[in-house]
Formats: C-alpha cells, structure tokens, sequence
C-alpha cells in the first residue's frame, strides 16, 4: 500500500492543488513560499487525522452513513490542534469566507496483496485505488472523513471509514522532519514523536499506575526542591 496523490484546497498558502503524484522518490522543487513545506504539512496533517479517526468510537459518528464526524483531533491533553482553522485555512480568504473548508483527498495505491488483506479485513472490494477526502471546518468537531466513490460503493465505504483509516495507520507510516535549526526544534521533534506513539497507552491500566508509581516516586524530590526555592526567594 502507498500514498499516490494528493489534492489540497484553502490550506494556508495553497489554494488548489490537484492530483499531485507521488512516488517512491518525489522532489518539490520550486521559489520560496510557494507552498512546498505546506504539502509536506497537508501530508503528515491528514495522515494524523486518519490515524485519530481510526481511535474513535463508532457512536460519534455522524447519523449520515457516508460521514464520519470527529469531535476531537490531540494526540493528548497537552498537544495542539493537529488543524486549527485561524492557522491553516488561507488568512486571506477568512474574512471573505468565515465558514470556509479546507479539503484533502488523499489517493492510496493497493498492490494484490494488500487489496486481499483489505477485502478480507474491511469486507468491501477495491479495484486498487482508494481515495479518501477530508474536510475541516472552522469548528473543531467540524471534521469529516468519506470515500468519495461513486455510488453505493462510496457510501457502504464510507460507513466503515473508522476500520478503514485503521487499516491505512496499520500499513503506512509517515513521518516528517523538517529543517532543523536549532536544538530546541530537534528535542520537540523528537518529543512530538514520542508522544504520538505513546498515545494509545493513555488508558492502559498497566501504564497509568506506573505513571502512578512515578509521580510517588518523584514527589518528595519536587517537594524538596520546591522548598529551596522558596527558602531562596524569602532570604533573596
């Protein structure tokens, strides 16, 4: 499985971009700030969101059977929005637009293999093309995910987009790192990737009572230093 192309619409100084192809080695080459670094971000942004999809509940899924509504795009209570409208929709369209969408679609290339794979685990046949289309509003919960296939092939798809976006983190893995300037931007990088993966042991029983039994450990060195600090500033 690979990602084929993308199409980017309204995402920060894009606005349109259609079927861009996309290889085993692809260069973008081109001035500054025309939007190079932004595909990169469209790419690494809805492969995040795939990723969140896979993770929700199949009870916040919108009543329309085509749409699949997410309510919350972090990869944990102290991270950012992986999207957030002010930021990456096109300033010089929000005021022209308060309720403008930025959209993606993303065209994934299945192989014979992993097409059996995908019939087998999600129950629905390709033909090796699988488009998936995202779109954002500028609410948070303002995210849909849908396969845009014509017909009622898109939509019984569609309806399964949570098993489907699992199924694609399962076989793709993305990961983007940028220049780096500085050793403050490598040790986020590298924590952003951490906490990325760490994620899905958020409610593990076995993770948050180690997590516990840290915080115990630690307390009474916090505690100590906490003092002296306060004993300096007094006598300061």
């Amino acid at each position: 499985m690979r990602l084929d192309t993308i199409s980017i619409s309204n995402y920060r100084s894009i606005k349109k971009a259609n079927n861009i192809s996309i290889s085993n080695n692809t260069v973008l080459i081109g001035p500054n700030n025309e939007g190079k670094s932004n595909i990169l971000n469209a790419i690494v942004m809805s492969m995040q969101i795939l990723r969140q999809h896979s993770r929700l509940p199949s009870y916040r899924a919108a009543q329309d059977p085509r749409v699949r509504r997410l309510s919350r795009y972090r990869y944990d209570d102290r991270a950012g929005e992986i999207f957030e409208w002010e930021r990456d929709f096109p300033k010089n369209l929000q005021n022209l637009n308060e309720n403008g969408k930025t959209e993606i679609t993303l065209g994934f290339r299945l192989l014979e293999k992993t097409l059996i794979k995908f019939e087998d685990v999600i129950g629905s046949r390709l033909n090796g093309l699988l488009p998936i289309k995202i779109t954002m509003g500028r609410n948070s919960d303002d995210i849909k995910i849908y396969v845009p296939k014509k017909g009622p092939g898109g939509n019984k798809l569609s309806a399964k987009s949570n098993n489907i976006c699992k199924f694609i983190s399962d076989h793709i893995e993305i990961e983007h790192i940028p220049a780096i300037r500085t050793a403050a931007k490598a040790n986020e990088i590298v924590d952003d990737l951490v906490r990325r993966e760490l994620y899905p042991l958020r409610n593990d029983p076995e993770f948050k009572e180690a997590l516990r039994q840290i915080e115990r450990i630690q307390k009474p060195i916090l505690d100590a230093i906490s003092s002296n600090i306060a004993t300096t500033l007094k006598n300061s």
